[in-house]
């Protein structure tokens, strides 16, 4: 599966001096494509800065929707990324903190 921007969404935004934005970030992608160059092609368009933060949660099957049963999805992952670089609207990001996710933990 490739990018979805439906599924980019700002979490939190920190005004000042320098800022922060806080993403989440759903995908059935695996961490490393996620990582890859320009990945999220349209960073800038939604707001994007070098430095701002991403929570990422992989899901194995589907992703869950407002309408779904959000009990019948599997998170497979999670990872936390920061934003190093952006390409014209692209941003490229790396991973920053990888997540356990054990089920019944």
């Amino acid at each position: 599966m490739a990018y979805n921007s439906a599924y980019l969404q700002l979490w939190m935004s920190r005004p000042g001096p320098i800022g922060l934005n806080l993403w989440v970030y759903d995908s059935l992608d695996a961490v490393g494509d996620v990582d890859a160059a320009d990945y999220f092609s349209d960073a800038v368009q939604k707001g994007m800065n070098v430095g701002d933060r991403i929570y990422f949660r992989r899901w194995t099957t589907s992703l869950p929707t407002k309408t779904s049963n959000k009990n019948t999805n599997t998170l497979a992952d999670a990872a936390f990324f920061v934003v190093t670089s952006l390409d014209g609207d692209a941003a490229t990001v790396a991973q920053e903190t990888a997540l356990v996710v054990a089920e019944g933990a």
